[in-house]
């Protein structure tokens, strides 16, 4: 389920539009095998992509369905060969939107197609080139036998989104992907060096999750020198989110002589778990780049306390968004930070809006919230106007 979530997150799958859950394997009021014959080639293209779209929707409901073992056993047993037999039709559309059904079905269940996915990434045609790369992404260990190819699409293949799905693939297609994309970490392609990086900059929701290997830490602390600005920055995050990395691999990104990089490692530093391992190293950039805290004033106060004094300066920031942001910061610090409440305090009246999505909140109600936070005597909140003018 996280794996299908992240990929709708992506844009990798389409959002279906879905009704009511499907019993006795019907679905939309049809049956299965009345889905499974719309696909076949007396059929119009628009109808069989329909029904394709319709078989793969089938896949991710049964996923949702317990028992595990039964939805698996329907795929493979019924919409697997249909979707499989497809992926080598004679019209393009149609083997590429076979190809995308696979991104939702279970990566157990999906084994069989394994070979026809690695044939169409060779295929003349763009889209199903990157929609077989896509369905092979999160397939795991089953998706080994694609892996000398996605090496060759990787290296050799004309469009950058092909390029890119398939060192998406590798990655998440078991230690042997990994090892495959981390021996292209230092080749001498500016393009490929961009690709692989790119993809080691997030932790990916496998089973178990995928982080950067240790043993990427040489290659991507001397990606700290690349020629392409990109590169160096996607070689900082990549580093910072790596759990156990050594310490002397972020001094040497947060000491690094590009001002991007280091903001941009200390930010991915803010957001991870296991932050405070370099607290020291955070502070020393927080009191030496003002900007830096500016930008990132909601997360400042996960430092802890020695935070308090940098994130009291921006309470009178002329950005409200800042002193928003600073104030969400010492309300997250606690009770540590009860010498910023007389300035929390005095922004209790300012009544600056904040936009923020559909709606509407004030500067004033950040402060309330954090005093409620760090005080916890009273309602702070009490007595603030309304979120919007109206009321409402």
């Amino acid at each position: 389920m996280k794996t299908l979530v992240f990929l709708l997150a992506l844009g990798i799958l389409p959002v279906c539009a879905v009704g009511e859950e499907p019993e006795h394997k019907e679905y939309k009021g049809k049956s299965l095998d009345y889905w499974i014959t719309r696909t076949q080639p007396e059929y119009g293209v628009s109808d069989r992509r329909e029904a394709i779209r319709t078989l793969q929707q089938i896949g991710v409901w049964q996923a949702r369905r317990p028992p595990v073992a039964v939805s698996i056993e329907w795929e493979a047993a019924a919409i697997v060969p249909t979707l499989n037999g497809l992926l080598r039709d004679n019209d393009e559309a149609v083997r590429a939107e076979a190809a995308l059904a696979f991104c939702g079905i279970d990566r157990m269940a999906v084994k069989a197609a394994i070979p026809a996915l690695t044939e169409l990434l060779s295929d003349k045609n763009e889209g199903v080139r990157n929609n077989a790369a896509s369905a092979l992404s999160f397939k795991g260990p089953a998706a080994e036998p694609a892996i000398p190819v996605l090496v060759k699409v990787l290296v050799k293949d004309a469009s950058p989104r092909v390029r890119h799905q398939a060192a998406f693939a590798l990655r998440t297609a078991g230690p042997k992907g990994v090892d495959a994309l981390m021996g292209m970490l230092d080749d001498k392609r500016l393009d490929v060096r961009r690709t692989v990086v790119g993809v080691f900059e997030a932790t990916y929701p496998c089973d178990p999750p995928e982080e950067t290997p240790l043993a990427a830490v040489p290659k991507l602390v001397a990606l700290l020198q690349d020629e392409s600005l990109d590169i160096r920055k996607s070689a900082a995050v990549s580093l910072a989110r790596i759990s156990d990395v050594p310490a002397e691999a972020i001094a040497a990104v947060l000491h690094h002589k590009d001002i991007e990089v280091r903001r941009i490692a200390a930010g991915t530093l803010l957001s991870r778990d296991k932050m405070k391992r370099f607290q020291a190293e955070l502070l020393e950039l927080m009191n030496g780049d003002t900007a830096f805290c500016r930008q990132y004033a909601g997360a400042l106060g996960c430092v802890g306390a020695q935070s308090v004094p940098i994130l009291m300066k921006l309470l009178d920031d002329h950005d409200p968004a800042v002193r928003a942001n600073a104030a969400s910061s010492l309300g997250g610090v606690g009770p540590e930070a009860k010498e910023a409440a007389d300035a929390l305090k005095r922004l209790l009246t300012d009544f600056t809006e904040l936009p923020n999505g559909d709606l509407d909140d004030r500067v004033c109600h950040h402060a309330g919230i954090a005093l409620n936070q760090i005080l916890g005597d009273k309602d702070y909140r009490k007595g603030l106007p309304y979120q919007r003018p109206d009321g409402k």
